[in-house]
Formats: structure tokens, sequence, C-alpha cells
């Protein structure tokens, strides 16, 4: 039988382990942190190579870089606006004019994606 304190070493030994080996993957491949989830349910992860993003509002336009967006979610067909969610804390609603979105894979390969074919598109947090 294995005293408290034992069992207290293993679990933070343990502990350090999945934290070391959680951080060290992450940090491995920079490039497949953003995520774009399509209309049908599949989910492709790399990096976003579309730079920037048009919002139309009736009021205004207003084009982001990517790094100010933390998330976009683009609406179905019959809302007249997508929805542009702000690392610092802000939401723009508006219609997002870019066609087409462009991302790196996990192998490297580059997709064109349709506007019409995302549901969401999840940028990796800026540090």
């Amino acid at each position: 039988m294995l005293s408290k304190s034992i069992k207290s070493i293993l679990l933070v030994t343990l502990l350090v382990i999945a934290i070391f080996t959680v951080t060290t993957f992450a940090a491995g491949n920079p490039d497949i942190n953003d995520t774009v989830e399509l209309k049908n349910g599949d989910k492709i992860s790399g990096h976003v190579l579309t730079d920037s993003f048009t919002v139309t509002s009736p009021y205004s336009i207003v084009t982001l870089e990517r790094d100010k967006i933390s998330e976009i979610a683009i609406m179905p067909e019959g809302y007249n606006h997508d929805i542009v969610t702000l690392n610092e804390a802000g939401i723009l609603e508006g219609t997002i004019d870019e066609a087409s979105i462009t991302i790196k894979n996990e192998k490297g390969e580059k997709i064109t994606l349709k506007k019409e074919e995302c549901k969401k598109i999840v940028f990796k947090p800026i540090k």
C-alpha cells in the first residue's frame, strides 16, 4: 500500500507530465490552430490564409485583420447578417464580403472554401 505522500507525489508528477505534453504539442506546430466548421459538420484544422475580412452593415463597411477576430459565425440563408466576435470583447453584425476562405491544412494543402459551405471560423488566440 502506498502512503498518501507518495500518492500525492505521483499525482503531481503525472499532472506535470500531462501539462508538459499538451503545451509541447500545442506549441510544436503553431499553424494548426484555426478551425473552419463546415455546414455538413466536417471540421478543417490548419491556418486560415485569408488575411482580412470586410464586414458590411447598413451603417458602415469595416475591414478587420484576422488577428483582431476571435470567431466568425456565418449565418444560414434567410439571415441578412453574419456575426464577428472580436478579440477585445466586441461583436459586429453584418455581411462578410469575402466569397471564399482559404485554409492551409495539417498536410500543408491549401483548401479554398466557398463562404456558403462554412458555418463557423474559429481563430487561434493571439498572444
